[in-house]
């Protein structure tokens, strides 16, 4: 038996990155994805 996943909301994603605002502009202008919250850690 097979099922298939269907994904429609992705709630809280971290991603590590050295650089910022590279990874920032790939993910939003590359891939489309939307920026809703941007912590500040210290």
């Amino acid at each position: 038996m097979s099922s298939k996943l269907h994904i429609t909301e992705v709630g809280r994603v971290a991603i590590p990155a050295a650089d910022q605002d590279r990874a920032l502009a790939f993910y939003v202008d590359t891939l489309g994805f939307e920026k809703r919250v941007d912590e500040t850690f210290a």
